[in-house]
């Protein structure tokens, strides 16, 4: 993955904030309570305790970890009278019939939030899209990229060869394919970087991801800034 800036934004606003990909929700949605507080910001569950639909006194939470949100509400008045005194916070809520989590569901959305066409799915099932892959020169600042239709060694080693230059000391991600790949084209040497310890921070890789699902040729024309695996 590239490098990109780092956006100065807490990772649940920038999801409250309309930027919906991937990439924001894995990092704001990390556990039940941020889904929760997403869900009553976006007013799928109410923020506030509502009041006694019979008596229209006010409610309690009562602690209940069998329900979702890990209490129920009671009415002391109706339960002093007699009444149902009993109701639950995701009441009239699109979460009241659902039998998974709360965190399982807000993910689930972002499909629906970026229209993905989920219910053709199964016409790619098994199949690995192109993705991109490239090159770059530290001395010369020259850069190669191309999609390739997977990145397995037989596919990167001929294109690895064909652009750099024997004797060459490389610099690339974790990625399996590049184990030894010194060893096997007569590099110099072979170092790599774990990208998911020292790039991967919060929302960091918010605006890159957005430009290469909306704006790939923009993308294309500022990779020569980019250091690409």
């Amino acid at each position: 993955m590239p490098i990109v800036v780092a956006v100065a934004m807490d990772p649940l606003q920038v999801i409250l904030a309309r930027y919906f990909n991937i990439w924001n929700f894995v990092c704001a949605i990390r556990d039940e309570e941020t889904a929760v507080a997403a869900a009553k910001a976006w007013l799928l569950i109410p923020a506030r305790t509502p009041r006694c639909p019979i008596c229209r006194g006010n409610m309690s939470r009562e602690p209940k970890l069998s329900y979702k949100l890990k209490y129920r509400l009671r009415c002391w008045r109706c339960a002093r009278e007699g009444r149902p005194s009993i109701r639950s916070p995701l009441k009239n809520t699109f979460f009241e019939r659902s039998h998974v989590s709360v965190l399982d569901t807000v993910r689930l959305m972002l499909h629906f939030l970026r229209k993905d066409k989920v219910s053709q799915a199964a016409i790619d099932v098994g199949k690995i899209p192109p993705g991109p892959f490239g090159c770059l020169s530290r001395l010369t600042n020259k850069i190669h990229v191309e999609l390739i239709p997977d990145k397995s060694r037989t596919t990167l080693d001929p294109i690895v060869e064909a652009n750099v230059r024997t004797g060459t000391y490389l610099m690339s991600d974790m990625h399996r394919a590049y184990d030894n790949i010194h060893l096997r084209l007569g590099m110099r040497g072979h170092s790599s970087v774990n990208h998911c310890e020292n790039f991967v921070g919060g929302p960091s890789i918010f605006r890159l991801t957005i430009r290469w699902e909306y704006r790939p040729q923009v993308v294309m024309s500022e990779l020569k800034f980019t250091l690409i695996p």
